[in-house]
């Protein structure tokens, strides 16, 4: 297995100088560029104000496309009531399509300007939106409950990888990036088993429980992720007003090292 760029066999040699370089600058300040187990480096990974946020992020999209796909098929058949099964399952591909597009093309896009926090704010409108329009009608009303559910895939099926991303995006070596990662889709696990308890029998036909938590659920990635680029904002202005070398004279190389995000030159990649 591969464990760096320069033990990557199929990459040339320019390729692999340009990938080590990439890394150095991304990596500013750590004695090694891949790293090994390092408890401290774990812990604070996984105390990152970026880290928690992503979790709990994740954990509320969890439950929001997990629910999505157990309403989606009761939508289809009040509104196709007649069809077979097969032409339900078909009726329902149409907004899975449209949210692959936009889990597509938007990681795209947020490649391009490296950036992500504004596409998590972005998307938890058209959620709440979607959810809205199922709170407020009744099973009666159901092609307005399908419009919904194409809101609902635009801006939920791209927040796994822009969580993800961000998770990875603001840890300084591999230590904190593995362990921000995994807790990360933690959260997104945690949310799909409870996303099984939401939409229950007693429920039915409108599952207004369900759909208020899913909303509730939006409102509160909306906020987290406004609260998360403000933080970020206001603490890398911070950061620039402190004298690093001050900071950092005194300490051993290692220390320095293990510093992760708490380290006076490291910066908050929104």
């Amino acid at each position: 297995m591969t464990d760096s760029p320069q033990s990557a066999k199929w990459l040339t040699e320019e390729e692999r100088e340009l990938a080590m370089t990439r890394l150095k600058v991304e990596r500013q300040g750590t004695i090694e560029l891949v790293d090994k187990w390092n408890l401290k480096k774990l812990k604070l990974g996984v105390l990152s104000p970026s880290t928690l946020t992503t979790f709990f992020n994740f954990l509320l999209i969890g439950v929001i496309v997990q629910s999505f796909s157990i309403f989606l098929p009761t939508i289809v058949r009040t509104i196709y009531p007649n069809e077979s099964i097969i032409t339900q399952q078909l009726r329902s591909a149409p907004p899975y399509i449209l949210g692959a597009f936009f889990a597509i093309s938007l990681p795209w896009l947020s490649s391009r300007i490296d950036r992500r926090q504004i596409f998590l704010i972005a998307g938890s409108p058209f959620i709440i939106a979607g959810y809205s329009m199922f709170l407020g009608t009744n099973s009666s009303q159901s092609m307005v409950r399908y419009a919904g559910t194409f809101l609902i895939a635009m801006g939920s099926f791209n927040q796994g990888t822009f969580n993800n991303a961000q998770a990875a995006a603001n840890c300084r070596s591999d230590s904190s990036r593995n362990v921000a990662i995994g807790l990360a889709n933690l959260g997104s696990n945690v949310g799909g088993l409870v996303a099984t308890w939401t939409y229950l029998p007693s429920g039915a036909p409108n599952f207004y429980l369900g759909n208020g938590i899913c909303v509730g659920c939006g409102s509160g990635i909306l906020l987290l992720s406004i609260g998360l680029l403000l933080f970020m904002k206001w603490d890398n202005a911070r950061r620039e007003r402190r004298d690093a070398a001050a900071e950092l004279s005194g300490l051993s190389e290692q220390s320095i090292d293990d510093l992760e995000w708490k380290h006076p030159e490291f910066r908050w990649r929104p």
